[in-house]
Parts: C-alpha cells; structure tokens; sequence
C-alpha cells in the first residue's frame, strides 16, 4: 500500500510539472516574446520595398536609354520655359540644396551629366530645406546610385518665371522629382521618404506624368 501512494505522488508531480511547463510564456500576456518577430517582419517589408524599387528602376532606365539618346538624350521640366534668361554656363550659383537656377533652360544646361533631378520648391525667398527632406534625398541619391542613375540636386529661385510655373502644380515646400526625357512627380517635404522619392523618380520615367495643368 505504501508503494502505490508514492506511485500515485509521483505521477501527480510529473502533470503539475508538464502542465506548468506547457503554458507558453506569452498565452497569459506576461511577456513580448512576439514583439521581435513583428518588428523584424517590418524590417523585412521595408528592404523588399527598396528592392522591388531598385529593380523597376533598373528595368526603366534600360527601356528609356535608347529613346532618349534618339531623342537627343532628352531635357527636364514640363512644357515650355517662362524664363527669357539665358543659361548660366558653367557659372553655377551654389545653395543649401544643389545649385540655385532660375529656369528650366539653366537647369537642362547645367545637368547635361545628370539622368534625373531632385529640385527643390522652397515656399519663401529666405527658407532652407529642412535636414529630414535633405537625407531622404541623400538616401534615394545613393539608392538610385546603385542602379548607375545619377541624380543632381538643385534648388528653384524663389520668385522666378518658373518658380512659378512649379509652385502651381504643388504645395511648397516640395521637390520636384524628373527625369532626363520623361515626366515630373512632386513629393512635399512634410511627408518625405527615401521610399516616396524613389516611387516618384519611377513614376517620373513615364513621360506623360505630369503636363501644365498639374501632375498625377
């Protein structure tokens, strides 16, 4: 009799202790077991998303280089220059963001060796870009880079004939993404993203992105 009751001790032991053991440490909400796998499964869709992007843009660029060298290679901005300036040449005014034009016609004579432009929109005479929308086109910069797209940055005066032309297509302040022989698309820089740059240079590649009544 004395041995069945140790039997029958230990047997109990052994399901408390399989019990206790089975309960996952996050079933009761004691513990953020899970949280690593979510923010690691965000990380994973932002990388793929930058390199679906990177990819498109590879396949773009490889599809517009020959009309674009049959169309002489092609210019930036959307319809016809308000601007009576002659360009600059080689006399390149620098600024905060790139190099400060006044026209459409000096910013095509100054990126003759550029595939694409970031310009920036300023939304008064005296405001810089701010330092999140300045990385962000760092980034897409590089991004594009990698690709062998070579942006240019340059800075739209405040005031100027075109200025204008770019200001009513868009709140300001923003920068006007275009590619050489292709479209213009707008990303204002209170919501900026590398991500949102780099859909714009893709979008931007359709030349019928954007026309003077506004972009898509």
């Amino acid at each position: 009799m004395k041995k069945s009751k140790k039997n029958k001790s230990k047997k109990k032991n052994n399901i408390t202790e399989t019990t206790t053991n089975s309960v996952p440490c996050c079933e009761n909400g004691s513990c953020d077991c899970e949280k690593p796998v979510a923010r690691n499964n965000i990380k994973v869709l932002i990388f793929v998303i930058v390199a679906l992007a990177v990819v498109g843009i590879v396949g773009f660029k490889l599809l517009t280089a020959n009309e674009n060298n049959e169309n002489g290679g092609g210019t930036f901005g959307f319809g016809q220059s308000n601007s009576n300036s002659n360009p600059s040449g080689n006399n390149a005014t620098p600024s905060e963001f790139g190099i400060l034009i006044n026209s459409f016609d000096e910013l095509n004579d100054l990126a003759v060796n550029d595939d694409a432009v970031f310009v920036f929109i300023p939304d008064s005479e005296d405001v810089l870009i701010d330092s999140r929308a300045n990385q962000s086109s760092i980034n897409a910069q590089q991004s594009l880079k990698k690709s062998n797209v070579t942006v240019g940055f340059y800075t739209i005066q405040y005031g100027s004939s075109d200025y204008e032309y770019l200001a009513e297509a868009t709140n300001t302040p923003a920068i006007a993404v275009m590619t050489k022989g292709g479209g213009v698309q707008f990303v204002l820089c209170a919501n900026i993203t590398e991500e949102k740059l780099l859909e714009a240079y893709l979008s931007s590649c359709d030349p019928a992105a954007c026309d003077p009544n506004g972009c898509c």
